[in-house]
């Protein structure tokens, strides 16, 4: 808080306002608040709706005729001092302005946040009907622990993977990958991306697309295959695989 405005603010609490003070108040609580609206808002454009929106907003607020009175010094006196005065009120309003700003740019921060995977995975078995689930078992002794599913979603071609007891692999030397096998479509399983397990155990949620569109799929099969991945898998012991 700046001096000016410490200054008004100890005339208004203490009875000494002056013709003279007022102006400087009214100059200082403009500075206060212009800092305020620098603080708030972020250099961002919003939308030409919003901005719409706004613009008739404020057209409305500077039409009005309506005086709110102000209450007295004596009654209106609190911890922090008495409020500002009424010609205040016009910023004030831009302050509120620039903070609907803000929690635009907040909310539209958070919606760009990516969905954390186990979440994804019940928003999507409650919001499809036609989700399929089925139980991964095993490829082979090594992997005997192996637990898990996969869930899948034909009409968003999208999926998720959640395994427990798969061990942990280190990315610089191989890397879990994801086989689709579709008949209707091809011979050819499809590539359904690669995903790595970190150490310390516990259960890993995985999402996955296919890199081609998938209608019919009957099994889910994990290899473990070269950092990136392969074009067409030669493991012939896969680490699991689940059958719809």
């Amino acid at each position: 808080m700046n001096d000016e405005f410490q200054k008004a603010i100890e005339r208004v609490v203490d009875g000494n306002e002056t013709p003279a003070s007022r102006n400087a108040e009214d100059a200082a609580v403009q500075a206060a608040t212009a800092a305020v609206v620098r603080g708030l808002v972020r250099p961002e454009t919003p939308p030409a709706p919003l901005r719409e929106t706004l613009r008739r907003d404020a057209d409305r607020f500077v039409a009005t005729d309506t005086v709110v009175p102000f209450p007295k010094a004596e009654e209106s006196r609190t911890i922090f001092g008495d409020w500002f005065p009424s010609k205040a009120w016009g910023w004030q309003a831009v302050a509120a302005v620039a903070l609907l700003f803000a929690v635009w740019g907040w909310r539209r921060d958070l919606a760009s946040r990516p969905i954390r995977p186990e979440l994804g995975r019940m928003a999507l078995m409650r919001a499809d009907d036609n989700v399929k689930r089925a139980m991964f078992a095993p490829g082979s002794d090594r992997y005997s622990e192996l637990r898990g599913d996969v869930v899948w979603s034909t009409t968003g071609q999208e999926g998720f993977l959640r395994l427990e007891g798969i061990p942990a692999n280190d990315p610089g030397r191989s890397q879990y990958q994801l086989w689709i096998v579709d008949p209707e479509r091809d011979e050819f399983p499809v590539d359904g991306g690669v995903f790595d397990i970190p150490a310390g155990g516990g259960e890993a949620v995985v999402r996955f697309h296919p890199r081609l569109p998938v209608g019919q799929p009957t099994t889910f099969v994990i290899t473990r295959e070269q950092p990136g991945g392969v074009v067409k898998s030669r493991n012939a012991k896969p680490v699991a695989v689940a059958k719809l």
